[in-house]
């Protein structure tokens, strides 16, 4: 049906590696007046960091939702539709899930000192700029993590993607450029790819 085959009671381990995007209650996000967050803004975080884990074509994105949320899934699933390896969990321990994870990605939400507590690194992706409890604990935990857990902030996707590759030592080769992939489509179709690629030159 319209929910797909990617949504699971629980997470299940696979060959991937995972990365965990775990979401507070939406309820509870739509109640904090004092920092304004709405439905639209949690989409936008879950299409944001769906959209640049898909360039890490060996990683899977686990998104752990509050089970409070069920009714929401068809939104998040929209939110999540250009990524093949998304996971949506309803239930589990999340100390568990943590720790199977190699990196753990926060909106918000106390799973941020959970997951430094396990020894994982956290990025907050605080594409508001908006103050928050990751926010307020920041300048109270490591940030580098060659010294153990460490927990990073990111403002823009650019900034995301950058961070995962370093706290992942992720190979930028390993990210095909779109560039790339536009310049071998048009040599399939006999376009003129010197042309192409002066153009993309030119242009960047």
């Amino acid at each position: 049906g319209f929910l797909g085959s990617n949504i699971y009671p629980k997470c299940k381990s696979n060959s991937k590696k995972q990365i965990l995007f775990p979401l507070s209650s939406a309820k509870k996000f739509v109640r904090r007046a004092i920092v304004g967050e709405d439905m639209f803004e949690i989409l936008q975080s879950i299409s944001d960091v769906s959209s640049v884990v898909s360039d890490f074509k060996d990683y899977e994105l686990i998104i752990k939702i509050h089970p409070t949320d069920s009714l929401n899934i068809p939104l998040y699933k929209l939110a999540t539709a250009d990524n093949k390896n998304v996971k949506i969990v309803l239930s589990g321990n999340i100390n568990e899930i943590i720790s199977k994870s190699q990196l753990i990605i926060v909106y918000e939400g106390s799973v941020a000192t959970e997951a430094l507590g396990n020894g994982r690194n956290v990025i907050c992706y605080n594409y508001t700029n908006r103050p928050s409890y990751v926010t307020s604990i920041y300048q109270h935990v490591n940030h580098d993590h060659k010294k153990g857990a460490a927990l990073k902030m990111a403002y823009t996707k650019i900034e995301l993607s950058n961070e995962i590759k370093n706290l992942l030592n992720y190979s930028s080769s390993a990210i095909e450029s779109p560039n790339l992939d536009f310049v071998l489509e048009n040599l399939k179709t006999n376009y003129n790819v010197k042309k192409v690629v002066d153009d993309l030159i030119n242009n960047s």
